[in-house]
């Protein structure tokens, strides 16, 4: 420690202090933070512990903007999904009555997946992989949300197809959209499920009925915004200019690391934005005492 500069022990001081706040967070049943997150270093982790969770959406720079510029986001329906298996992970448990999967239990099956929308959402967004498929090759964006906790569902990933009769298909509920292959674990995927008749649920007639989830204190807030690789810098500065300012968001871009396979973040303050964000002024006074006594030692 003698032999830091007083920029090195800043930045030192300020490690230890966000990841104290999520490991705090992490230590609380039943919800699911990561403390050691791409984004722990830089971001404040949800002030309400009980209600919120941090999760991380992909997607492109262009749907991102109009995300934030419209606060809210589009769900997606069962039948966009990538996994050609989804909602059919289930074999009929009767064999005399079993192909593959009855048309019958396909049928409600299909019926079922109809009165929902979904959104996919992830706990970090360090994997390339995710990256390039789900956010335009590294041309996109991740959105740090913070979710209604109990609107969200971890996906189960198995290696087995399950056995069930065709005829309590219909009283499964949201348990059968919530299954995947172990082939898609890395994806880490927590899902945020609605019924088509939910009220969370908004529908823009000027984009063809598409139907999206509005950002509100009942749903989710905006936190965080995260660049791909490829985004320039310009395009940076270019596009938050024209976001709402209140939404008080944390900004990094993503990079190679320089030991690891995997996305870490840009220091914010590369872009000339505020690099320390609280919760408070009393947080915030604590912290600069703490950066005055750095600069002293």
């Amino acid at each position: 420690m003698d032999n830091l500069s007083s920029r090195e022990l800043s930045v030192f001081i300020h490690e230890a202090f966000r990841r104290f706040q999520w490991s705090k967070h992490e230590q609380v049943p039943g919800v699911n933070y990561k403390s050691d997150c791409c984004s722990a270093l830089h971001a404040l982790p949800p002030s309400d512990v009980g209600k919120y969770s941090r999760v991380y959406y992909f997607t492109s720079l262009e749907h991102a903007i109009s995300n934030l510029r419209d606060k809210r986001i589009k769900l997606s329906s069962f039948d966009s999904v990538n996994d050609v298996f989804e909602i059919y992970s289930f074999i009929e448990s009767n064999p005399s009555r079993r192909t593959s999967l009855s048309d019958q239990a396909r049928e409600v099956a299909r019926r079922e997946a109809e009165k929902r929308l979904f959104l996919s959402t992830t706990l970090d967004w360090n994997i390339p992989g995710m990256w390039y498929h789900y956010a335009d090759k590294h041309n996109g964006v991740c959105l740090g949300l913070d979710v209604r906790t109990d609107l969200l569902s971890p996906v189960s990933y198995i290696d087995n197809r399950g056995l069930v009769d065709e005829d309590i298909l219909g009283a499964a509920g949201d348990s059968l959209f919530k299954i995947k292959h172990s082939s898609w674990s890395y994806e880490n995927e927590y899902r945020l499920i609605l019924n088509k008749d939910s009220d969370l649920i908004v529908t823009d007639d000027n984009m063809n009925a598409l139907r999206f989830i509005k950002s509100s204190s009942d749903s989710f807030l905006f936190k965080e915004i995260v660049f791909g690789l490829n985004v320039c810098d310009g395009c940076i500065s270019r596009e938050m200019a024209g976001i709402d300012k209140s939404l008080n968001l944390t900004i990094l871009k993503a990079r190679k690391s320089d030991h690891e396979y995997k996305m870490v973040p840009s220091r914010i303050d590369e872009y000339g934005v505020e690099p320390y964000y609280f919760e408070n002024e009393q947080q915030k006074g604590i912290f600069r005492e703490c950066l005055r006594i750095a600069d002293i030692l």
